[in-house]
């Protein structure tokens, strides 16, 4: 048996499991390599990202949790349909409350606001551990993450894109190493793919952003504000897509 994911989970799914990552290559490291991987599925939902890391053999296990009673009945149910109740546990929690016990290798985000994200990285310590990984899927918030996470030292090891009903989604995997770095404000905006499989959908989250931020503009100058580096970001950012359509 097997789950269908949406792409931006399916996406998602793909980070889990990896100790680094071959640029040269434009490929992962093979995961596991004997290594237990155990994920943390926060706001689990159905459990359908749980099921198909345990279901394809990507983890050893799971810990589905969410902090809504009805979505996380639903869970209980699919995983007993599947048969995976000895390999995945749910929990009624918020954010990560209660899941250190469990010690999982991955932890898993999808489908909530970058600032609700941070809270809930911020609000568990025990994410920061050397090696820990967090794959991550904003709604909104999407550069605020991304400086969040150069900034209290986790490296971005991939980055993926995803169109779901044609709107655009950036997946962050990280792994916690305590290094703090820099970002530009261009790729905490926009990034890159990891992926050249990716392209399209990395091409259409740029235009939505820099058209985000032509609006942005446009607000300032009608109200007649200085709207110059707005106008300097929107250019660098098209011209950042114009080089990518062109390579």
């Amino acid at each position: 048996m097997s789950i269908t994911l949406k792409e931006r989970l399916e996406k998602a799914a793909s980070l889990v499991g990896f100790d680094c990552f071959d640029h040269t290559a434009s490929a992962m490291i093979p995961r596991r390599c004997g290594k237990r991987i155990y994920v943390s599925d926060v706001g689990c939902d159905h459990a359908y990202l749980s099921l198909a890391l345990v279901l394809s053999g990507v983890a050893d296990g799971a810990i589905a949790s969410d902090v809504r009673k009805g979505p996380l009945e639903a869970a209980k149910a699919n995983i007993r349909f599947y048969e995976c109740e000895d390999k995945i546990e749910t929990l009624l929690t918020d954010g990560l409350n209660g899941v250190e016990g469990y010690d999982p290798t991955d932890i898993v985000i999808c489908g909530m606001g970058g600032e609700t994200i941070m809270t809930i990285l911020n609000e568990a310590p025990f994410v920061k551990t050397l090696g820990r990984r967090v794959i991550l899927q904003p709604q909104t918030g999407v550069a605020e993450l991304a400086i969040y996470l150069q900034m209290n030292g986790f490296r971005v090891y991939a980055e993926r894109y995803a169109l779901d009903d044609k709107k655009p989604y950036r997946i962050f995997g990280a792994v916690y190493d305590g290094v703090s770095r820099d970002v530009s404000l261009t790729d905490a905006l926009i990034g890159q793919p990891t992926f050249d499989e990716d392209m399209n959908a990395y091409l259409a989250f740029c235009c939505k952003t820099a058209a985000g931020i032509a609006k942005k503009a446009n607000g300032l100058r009608a109200s007649g504000k200085d709207a110059s580096e707005l106008d300097a970001l929107h250019n660098e950012i098209l011209q950042r897509i114009s080089d990518m359509k062109n390579q």
